[in-house]
C-alpha cells in the first residue's frame, strides 16, 4: 500500500559530499519568530525537528522571514533549509525564489548563506559562526511558499 501511495517527485539535487550531518539540529524548538502568521500554523512548525509539518507564508505575500532566537550564543557551520516539494498535490517544485541566511552580530543583520536555485533541499557549509540569533528570509517564486525545517549544525570539520 505504501508503494502505490507514494508519488516520486523526480530526482533530488545532488549534495555536495563535503557535507555531512552528524550532529543534532540546534534549531529544534528554540524560540522562533516570524514576519507573518497563518492561524494555527506558526513558526514553530518550521523548527520542530518534523519535517511533515510546515509554517508557509500567508497568501498574497512575496516576501517573508523566520528569526530564532537561540538560549545561548551558539555556533554552527552548517545550515540547511528545507520546503516540502512533493508533500502537497500542488507543491511540485520550490516556491522560493532566493534566501538569505543571517546572523545578528549585535548592530546589524549579516548574510552567511544565500541561495537564488530553487530546490527542495538547500544545505549550505559556512565559516564557523557564532550568534544569538539566526534569520531565514526569502523571496517567493510563487504563492504560498513552505518552510518544513531549518537545520543549524555545528559539524566536526
Amino acid at each position: 500500500e505504501i508503494g502505490m501511495a507514494w508519488k516520486h517527485s523526480g530526482p533530488a539535487a545532488k549534495v555536495d559530499p563535503s557535507i555531512v550531518i552528524t550532529t543534532p539540529n540546534l534549531a529544534t524548538g528554540q524560540p522562533i519568530h516570524a514576519s507573518v502568521s497563518p492561524d494555527t500554523f506558526g513558526p514553530d512548525q518550521a523548527n520542530d525537528g518534523k519535517f511533515s509539518s510546515t509554517w508557509y507564508l500567508e497568501s498574497g505575500r512575496t516576501s517573508g522571514w523566520l528569526e530564532i532566537t537561540f538560549k545561548k550564543p551558539t555556533e554552527f557551520n552548517t545550515l540547511v533549509l528545507v520546503e516540502p516539494v512533493g508533500k502537497f498535490g500542488d507543491y511540485k517544485t520550490s516556491r522560493i525564489k532566493s534566501y538569505q541566511f543571517q546572523v545578528w552580530d549585535g548592530a546589524q543583520w549579516v548574510e552567511v548563506a544565500c541561495g537564488r536555485t530553487p530546490s527542495r533541499v538547500q544545505m549550505h557549509s559556512v565559516a564557523r559562526t557564532k550568534t544569538m540569533k539566526l534569520r531565514l528570509s526569502f523571496e517567493a517564486s510563487h504563492d504560498t511558499p513552505h518552510i518544513a525545517d531549518i537545520g543549524v549544525y555545528n559539524e566536526p570539520r
